[in-house]
């Protein structure tokens, strides 16, 4: 059977919506998203984070990793093990 449509792996776009990550992405930009992607300190990440998708730059802190949103007004969100 063949399925159809894109692979998991496959890169997709999505529009940023907010300001959590201003300056570097204003609301209404387009990113496009690698799921395959190696990610490292200091990588713009998608992940899940209380319930819901967000894009956050992944830093490492002295205790572990942490998401990190670039605008003051938004808290950290650490990363358990």
């Amino acid at each position: 059977m063949v399925q159809e449509g894109c692979s998991t792996l496959e890169p997709y776009a999505l529009r940023v919506l907010g300001d959590s990550m201003a300056p570097e992405f204003l609301e209404g930009e387009i990113v496009i998203v690698e799921p395959d992607g190696a990610v490292h300190d200091g990588s713009f990440v998608l992940a899940r984070a209380d319930g819901e998708w967000t894009l956050r730059r992944l830093d490492r802190c002295d205790n572990g990793w942490v998401l990190r949103a670039l605008h003051p007004a938004y808290r950290d969100h650490p990363l358990p093990d």
